[in-house]
């Protein structure tokens, strides 16, 4: 059987170069295939705009011959055997629990096992959709929304044949779910079907970092502080990663002074990657940086300081930025030190 379901993407531009999509093809938990596209013409004049991609996902898999045989009765527009019936007849289901065609059964009044199915298919696809986006911007250093959905599209469909599609029965028939440039090599797709599969996302010290950088403006007081957050976090992922016999202290002891433990610690970890040989701290600019940050949200937290002006807001989580991703590259992600700003990445790699 086929699962399907559209969403409209935000923040996402991809060079599909001669071709129309990009499709990344998973296998595990099933096949799952997604695929990114942008508007057609005809449907840029409906109103799509050209740098919002659609975005595609099919799920391939064979449920037990219980939950077929419910899908069978909802093809043939019958209730399934030990679902609920209306209180009374209506114009969408009888009491012989016949279906209007044109009707999406509401997955309440389906049996609990299939419930199940159809929440756990449901989630599954979307995950991988959104896996897949994280990767993709955290490969290739892109900032955007902390949630790239901007619209459902098409709501889940199913199929026998991959051809002919019916709704999938809901509790919502839509969900509202409240921008970058990448050229796709056949080695990053190839990456981010390993990350995805192998259930390697985006760290939570980005995703801490991206909602902060949403929050720059409207709300710098959040901002500042989730800053400081996301580098506490990626630097704890970072230890535990590299010491794994210190996961338990650096999860439940209260570690010293970031700043400190960045400038001190961070050049004794045994780093999977390293600068020339060397485990190198960030540049003495990014410390200062930092301590400054970590002084104003004590500050704020505190005493109920006022929040750091823009421009001190924005140094900041640039310069926290490059911090995660220089965690990521000690990880071992090589790539990750493409996404440092260049000037930062000059001084680490002529120190």
């Amino acid at each position: 059987m086929y699962f399907k379901v559209e969403y409209n993407i935000r923040d996402l531009e991809l060079d599909f170069g001669d071709s129309t999509a990009s499709q990344f093809v998973y296998t595990h938990p099933y096949k799952i295939t997604v695929t990114f596209r942008q508007p057609t013409a005809h449907e840029q004049q409906l109103g799509y705009k050209k740098d919002n991609l659609i975005c595609t996902v099919i799920g391939q898999q064979e449920p037990s011959p219980e939950i077929r045989e419910m899908f069978e009765s909802l093809a043939n527009n019958k209730l399934p055997a030990g679902s609920k019936k209306p209180d009374k007849s209506n114009d969408y289901i009888d009491q012989a629990g016949n279906i209007n065609d044109k009707y999406i059964v509401p997955l309440n009044l389906l049996p609990q096992s299939f419930q199940s199915f159809s929440t756990q298919v449901q989630k599954e696809l979307t995950d991988c959709m959104r896996n897949t986006i994280r990767v993709l911007r955290w490969r290739y250093g892109i900032r955007g929304h902390h949630n790239p959905i901007q619209s459902v599209r098409l709501p889940h469909k199913w199929s026998f044949d991959g051809q002919t599609w019916k709704s999938l029965p809901s509790t919502t028939t839509v969900e509202i779910i409240p921008v970058g440039f990448l050229h796709l090599t056949d080695k990053v797709r190839s990456e981010v079907v390993t990350f995805v599969e192998g259930n390697i996302t985006e760290p939570l010290g980005h995703e801490l970092y991206r909602e902060a950088w949403q929050q720059r403006n409207e709300n710098p007081r959040s901002a500042l502080i989730l800053a400081i957050v996301a580098v506490e976090v990626g630097f704890k992922q970072c230890v535990s990663l590299l010491v794994p016999d210190a996961q338990w202290l650096v999860e439940n002891v209260p570690s010293p002074p970031i700043a400190g433990m960045v400038k001190n610690y961070l050049p004794l970890l045994p780093a999977k990657l390293k600068i020339k040989g060397k485990v190198l701290s960030p540049p003495k600019e990014i410390i200062r940086v930092l301590q400054k940050g970590v002084e104003l949200r004590n500050k704020t937290i505190h005493v109920g300081a006022t929040p750091p002006s823009g421009e001190e807001l924005r140094e900041l989580l640039l310069a926290v930025r490059d911090l995660l991703y220089l965690l990521d590259y000690y990880s071992g992600f090589d790539w990750a030190l493409d996404n440092i700003r260049p000037e930062i990445r000059g001084i680490l790699e002529t120190s």
